[in-house]
């Protein structure tokens, strides 16, 4: 089934009723933890239906209660979940926190520290979004040719290609990367969109948790000791210095780490380190610096998040459900 399709077919009512009838079955096992990954929110009215659902029929925690709970070898309650959020958009505070707020629902952010009060930085992939949605060429260059930008589908399959193609890149070679392709373009940068200093003392002051995330968004597992160090434990120093408060949670960006990349964020301190890894966790058998998430996209209902909630379930088998994995690709990547 198309995307599109599949997306309609998962908010109509039929199907909400008999994924409502499936919930009634679903793990309330209380080793089992469920997290949730947002990076920015383009369908507010999805998202605090989404929201009004975890409040309903889930336990919605924050890292503190999670860390809490493996420290003293504690049981969870019944259909725990932990709500976060990448990168720390400016999205997060105009659209997000308002509802979560609303709702009752906690939240944890996590926070590249090289961004916030610089507006001359921009995460590349927001750089290469901008500018293929921006630009009145009617191609784009890639390795071994060229993409055609002639239509919106056209545009969209452009930048998953090209995102592939910078993953490739050393992490040093970015920068320049994206300067030729916004003069190949003809664009100008994208705005700034990152939340301030001052906004996440503000929200940190209203109650939500904050985790570090590198200081200037690498693919970590490229990095050499040095560097590797200098990004995870310098993130984690500006969070103390900034916010008052020295977190004990991080995600790894863009998912990717290795065995010394998990090994450095240990030495660092860290209690909970959080993946892109899709599926819950067991607290019987779960390694606390790396947990897997479920990745929810920017435009998605309610009736995604209770498939894909029920998917993740230990009790239900994926088979029994429709893919909901399958409803597209967000622009942003699992950050």
């Amino acid at each position: 089934m198309k995307p599109a399709l599949l997306r309609r077919a998962l908010e109509s009512r039929p199907v909400r009723a008999g994924l409502r009838l499936l919930e009634r079955f679903d793990s309330r096992n209380p080793a089992v933890l469920r997290v949730l990954t947002y990076h920015v929110i383009e369908d507010s009215v999805g998202f605090r239906e989404q929201m009004q659902h975890l409040a309903a029929r889930y336990h919605p925690l924050t890292a503190a209660e999670v860390e809490g709970a493996l420290a003293e070898r504690g049981a969870l309650p019944p259909r725990a979940v932990l709500v976060t959020f990448d990168d720390g958009d400016r999205n997060f505070g105009e659209v997000a926190w308002p509802i979560l707020r609303e709702v009752g629902v906690p939240a944890h952010l996590f926070v590249a520290t090289d961004y916030p009060d610089q507006p001359e930085r921009r995460f590349w992939w927001d750089e290469l979004i901008h500018a293929v949605h921006q630009t009145q060429a009617s191609t784009v260059a890639c390795e071994g040719g060229s993409l055609s930008l002639g239509s919106a589908s056209e545009r969209q399959q452009a930048i998953r290609v090209l995102k592939q193609e910078v993953q490739r890149l050393e992490p040093r070679d970015v920068g320049q990367w994206i300067e030729v392709l916004r003069r190949q373009l003809d664009v100008e940068p994208s705005p700034p969109r990152v939340l301030s200093w001052t906004a996440l003392r503000a929200l940190v002051g209203e109650g939500l948790g904050i985790g570090a995330h590198t200081r200037s968004h690498p693919f970590l597992d490229r990095l050499d000791p040095d560097t590797l160090r200098e990004e995870i434990e310098g993130s984690i120093d500006d969070l103390e210095r900034e916010l008052g408060q020295r977190p004990t949670t991080f995600a790894y960006p863009n998912g990717r780490y290795s065995e010394a990349v998990v090994e450095a964020v240990r030495r660092a301190g860290v209690s909970l380190a959080f993946t892109t890894e899709r599926g819950p966790n067991d607290l019987r058998c779960l390694d606390p610096l790396r947990l897997r998430r479920i990745n929810i996209g920017p435009r998605v209902g309610g009736g995604i998040l209770q498939a894909r909630l029920l998917q993740s379930s230990t009790r239900i088998s994926r088979s029994s459900l429709p893919s909901a994995a399958s409803t597209g690709p967000s622009d942003r990547p699992p950050a």
